[in-house]
């Protein structure tokens, strides 16, 4: 801050220096201890008044920019956006390929048009080399990571630029989404709930106003899916959410990726869409979340097997009849076939009737088989 203001005395010394010229000057022969202490003495007080003449200047200027408020800084230069557009060159085929890139040195000067009321133009300078690719952009966005909100500046692509203002008054909340891939759910009948168990590493922070939504992303968009359960409470500790299943689950696209997509969004408190997310994120910390494990729940009508078999012979569903042949052996095989076996990771209840139950008195043997149904 010194800097910046005048110096009363502009060859400031130190201690030793001082010293040194006072001996200089007085020329006084030989060592002499005393005359020692005293000169360095006087030099460290010569030192502290000069810092506080030197000193005075910055005070001053402190002293008169209190009232104003704020906080001194620097002057900085401006700043602007420009837009380079390369010169057309004849068409050359082939040759373009390997055509070197235009290049805009570091420290160009360039002009805008004088303000009105002056007739000198405001002059600019480049900050650094600036490479021009074939290719014309198409759209600009500005992203406030801060707030998670994003606006559309365009303008600055085109001739006459972005119009004055602050940049993000147009600004939109942007998508705060975990999208998962569950193509594991693909055709599966009779979904009922999906569990999505979750692993939190750690907890974030939310805005206030605002909470997590569950759904579907589809070729429609988002559908919310009413939550049964919760026992991670908002993504703040590890546990398992219970959604309840829509009847129809259409794959879409995320990324160039096609799947069933599960869908957990940050919105606004008590909306009904996941659009409404108008809260301001003025503070937000996304959580670390670990392995995730989505699994469903079919609620499938009872079902007769396809096919039964003892051994190589079949055997016809519905009747009574032996699985293991009226005499079993020793490595007789019974064999069900059935859809619901097919599931992955799916629970099935076989509910067998003995038709001619065992003695309850005694274990069961292989010496009366029982039949079953």
């Amino acid at each position: 801050m010194h800097a910046s203001t005048p110096l009363l005395v502009e060859h400031a010394r130190h201690a030793d220096a001082i010293a040194a010229l006072l001996e200089a000057h007085l020329g006084m022969p030989g060592p002499d201890p005393l005359r020692t202490a005293l000169l360095h003495t006087g030099a460290r007080y010569a030192e502290i008044l000069i810092e506080g003449l030197n000193a005075a200047p910055a005070l001053h200027r402190d002293a008169f920019l209190a009232p104003l408020g704020g906080v001194p800084a620097p002057a900085l230069p401006a700043q602007v956006l420009l837009n380079f557009t390369p010169v057309p060159l004849p068409a050359r085929g082939a040759t373009d390929a390997g055509a070197a890139p235009a290049v805009v040195p570091g420290h160009t000067p360039v002009a805008t048009p004088p303000p009105p009321g002056d007739s000198a133009p405001v002059l600019f300078e480049t900050e650094r080399d600036l490479v021009l690719v074939r290719a014309r952009p198409l759209g600009a966005w500005a992203v406030d990571p801060q707030r998670r909100r994003i606006a559309d500046v365009s303008g600055l692509l085109r001739p006459a630029g972005l119009a004055l203002g602050p940049m993000f008054d147009a600004a939109v909340p942007m998508e705060q989404a975990l999208h998962i891939a569950a193509p594991q759910v693909r055709g599966l009948p009779d979904l009922v709930q999906v569990t999505v168990e979750l692993t939190v590493l750690q907890p974030g922070s939310r805005p206030a106003g605002t909470a997590l939504a569950w759904g579907l992303t589809g070729p429609a968009g988002f559908q919310r899916l009413a939550v049964n359960s919760d026992t991670t409470h908002g993504l703040e500790r590890s546990g398992v959410v219970v959604l309840k299943a829509l009847p129809a689950w259409p794959p879409a696209a995320i990324d160039g990726i096609e799947s069933q997509w599960l869908t957990c969004r940050i919105v606004a408190a008590g909306a009904a869409s996941a659009e409404a997310s108008g809260a301001d994120a003025a503070v937000w910390r996304s959580p670390r979340v670990g392995p995730i494990r989505v699994g469903a729940r079919l609620r499938a009508p009872p079902q007769a097997p396809a096919a039964m078999s003892w051994g190589s012979l079949p055997l016809e569903a519905g009747a009574d009849f032996f699985p293991f042949g009226e005499r079993p052996r020793f490595g007789e095989t019974f064999y069900l076939m059935s859809p619901a076996l097919g599931v992955p990771g799916a629970r099935v209840v076989l509910d067998v009737r003995l038709t001619e139950a065992q003695t309850p008195q005694r274990e069961p043997t292989l010496d009366k088989p029982p039949r079953v149904r």
